[in-house]
């Protein structure tokens, strides 16, 4: 394993920081009635921390040693996205509610687990 610069490792810090946003965010919005404005703010800081994280993606598979499990990842990553693009697009609240806790947030936690175990060795020094 090579070493890793200090700006490296920050990012894969704050990538780590993010993942665990998201999934509180999931939590928080469960239920949430989305016509009051905690959270509204919550769902587009949420889209936003999915526009960063994928940004991150090119740097991650860089910075990494495995590029082959990190396109694995990041593929699927996309799956999480296809999922909380129904989520975002459903309408009725029940269908809402279905597509988080029964897709959304398992696929979610899934994924995360698993990157967090590959970028963990990382920043664990």
């Amino acid at each position: 394993m090579r070493q890793r610069t200090v700006e490296e490792q920050e990012m894969l810090y704050e990538y780590m920081q993010v993942l665990t946003g998201v999934s509180e965010a999931f939590q928080y919005l469960d239920g949430a009635n989305m016509n009051k404005q905690g959270p509204k703010i919550v769902f587009r800081d949420t889209i936003k921390a999915f526009e960063k994280m994928h940004r991150s993606h090119t740097h991650i598979v860089d910075v990494l040693d495995d590029p082959f499990y990190s396109q694995e990842l990041l593929t699927d990553f996309h799956d999480v996205i296809v999922v909380f693009e129904e989520w975002v697009q459903a309408k009725a609240a029940d269908k809402k509610s279905l597509t988080l806790n029964q897709q959304l947030i398992p696929s979610f936690e899934r994924w995360k687990s698993k990157m967090q175990a590959y970028i963990f060795p990382y920043i664990s020094h």
